[in-house]
């Protein structure tokens, strides 16, 4: 028997390098969506904590100050965080709910109001949180007094139902609203303009088009789709007063 004859041959052939190459591939092909849809997850189960924690926030406000809703230009972002490059040097008024101060230019002091999915540059190359120092929104239909008529370009029949939600925004309390199961109080950036179309195919942070973490005024989250121009869907309603409800159902497209 020849000498070379009993030695093991080592190393890989090419053809099993390349099968070798080619099964990593499949098994990275699979996992990668999989790992990506964890990752979209995390953030979502994340922000739906911050949430949780500041509509907590909310109710703690509304004790100290009779059941009233915060009211003040911009209250729908300003309601907490740090100032951000927006420059809206304001007291923020949740802020004192997390032992923050109500103004802070330091934007790690603020983190429980920055959205992980908060990732873009939406505005002016910046995200929400560096923007306008908070990834949230409140619900403008509870804090917006003077606003709601700025939305000048809608319909309309939506003018008429603002100018009537004007009337009952001033000095508004949580025992006047109507269904706190149902009525959203605070979600991701940009979600309470989706309802009334200033968003056209937005993507949102968590993965869908369209759909947003909220939490509503009893305290519950959820992620939800929101459907641009109803103020009240199946799952949820935007609406606090029920004494509007036939009005904004014709307003709705």
């Amino acid at each position: 028997m020849a000498p070379n004859a009993t030695k093991k041959r080592l190393g890989f052939t090419l053809i099993e390098l390349l099968v070798t190459i080619a099964i990593m591939a499949m098994l990275l092909a699979v996992l990668m969506p999989a790992l990506r849809s964890a990752r979209i997850s995390a953030r979502r189960i994340a922000c739906q904590a911050n949430l949780k924690q500041i509509a907590l926030a909310w109710h703690m406000y509304l004790d100290d100050n009779d059941g009233y809703f915060y009211q003040a230009e911009d209250a729908h972002n300003n309601f907490g965080g740090w100032t951000g490059t927006d420059q809206r040097d304001v007291a923020r008024p949740l802020n004192r709910y997390f032992g923050l101060p109500l103004k802070t230019d330091n934007r790690q002091d603020a983190e429980i109001f920055r959205c992980p999915g908060d990732r873009g540059e939406e505005f002016f190359g910046k995200n929400a949180y560096a923007y306008f120092g908070n990834s949230y929104q409140t619900n403008l239909m509870l804090v917006g007094s003077g606003e709601m008529a700025k939305f000048s370009t809608l319909p309309g029949a939506v003018i008429e139902l603002h100018s009537e939600i004007e009337r009952y925004l001033e000095n508004v309390r949580r025992d006047s609203v109507h269904e706190p199961t149902r009525l959203l109080l605070v979600g991701d950036h940009q979600w309470f303009f989706e309802t009334q179309l200033f968003t056209p195919d937005d993507k949102g942070w968590h993965g869908k088009v369209r759909h947003y973490c909220l939490a509503f005024l009893d305290g519950h989250t959820d992620f939800l789709k929101i459907h641009p121009g109803l103020y009240i869907a199946e799952k949820y309603r935007t609406l606090p007063f029920r004494q509007l409800d036939a009005m904004a159902r014709l307003a709705q497209p």
